[in-house]
């Protein structure tokens, strides 16, 4: 899919926001401490994951249409958002699918308002499109570790934001080193996870475990579908490729994007 490249630039843009961070410096020769330079707060950016593969049908497509949504309506503050997808093989790295480049201005008049809201709009239609595009195209892998490769490798030669995580997929591992049908399979693939080399793709420094989340899109799947996700086997193979990528525990599945959107208005 062609990427797109969207951008809301109003007034003065509001460049940095959140909590300043400060430095001390250690007290010598019975001086008080001293309060050291001011560091300027990073700016906040969304990196979603789509799963698109053949197996996420129309209704879960509306289960990840409407996260989206969720998520570009929650928006008070400078966001970058980037979307990729699980149509990626471990031998190639993915470029954003699609960008979203919210601006917030500092003041408003009311008729600039209204300009805003209308842009907003325009912008939202667009990147649903940009994602609906992406489900058309309906691969038959969901490889969801090399999406998170390329996000990795995305942020490394990018600059310092704080960033966040939204995965929408039903999390069945589809790719390069096995596609499981059960669990065994399943539990076969967790033996593998040495072989992604996720050691190398140390995410965890880049996006903290409380910023990530992942929405089931499980909708209308099989009852054989809906007990592998549920099996030992399924947790243990994202528990270990998580923990290959650095992180103590893996983030947490659910239905809902809500705990996520919350923690991204409240922080």
């Amino acid at each position: 899919m062609s990427r797109k490249i969207f951008s809301l630039n109003f007034g003065i843009v509001l460049l940095f926001f959140s909590c300043l961070l400060f430095t001390s410096c250690v007290s010598c020769g019975g001086d008080a401490p001293q309060q050291g330079p001011k560091q300027k707060p990073l700016s906040k950016r969304v990196f979603i994951v789509l799963d698109n593969s053949s197996s996420v049908n129309r209704a879960n497509f509306e289960i990840i249409n409407r996260s989206i949504d969720e998520l570009v309506s929650s928006f008070d503050k400078n966001y970058n958002i980037f979307l990729f997808t699980t149509d990626v093989t471990d031998r190639s790295t993915q470029h954003p699918a699609g960008e979203f480049v919210f601006k917030l201005p500092k003041t408003l008049k009311p008729t600039e308002r209204k300009m805003m809201e209308d842009s907003i709009a325009h912008l939202s239609d667009r990147f649903r499109k940009d994602v609906e595009r992406a489900m058309e195209d309906k691969p038959n892998k969901t490889c969801v570790l090399s999406a998170l490769k390329s996000i990795y490798s995305f942020i490394k030669s990018s600059a310092e934001y704080k960033n966040y995580l939204l995965i929408i997929s039903d999390m069945l591992e589809c790719c390069k080193y096995g596609c499981p049908d059960n669990q065994a399979e399943f539990g076969a693939l967790a033996n593998k996870v040495k072989n992604y080399q996720l050691e190398n793709y140390h995410l965890s420094e880049y996006i903290p475990l409380e910023n990530i989340a992942v929405v089931y899109a499980t909708e209308a799947l099989s009852q054989k579908e809906g007990e592998l996700i549920e099996s030992p086997e399924f947790k243990s193979f994202w528990q270990k490729a998580f923990g290959a990528m650095g992180y103590e525990d893996m983030p947490v599945f659910g239905p809902s994007a809500e705990r996520f959107l919350s923690g991204l208005r409240g922080r």
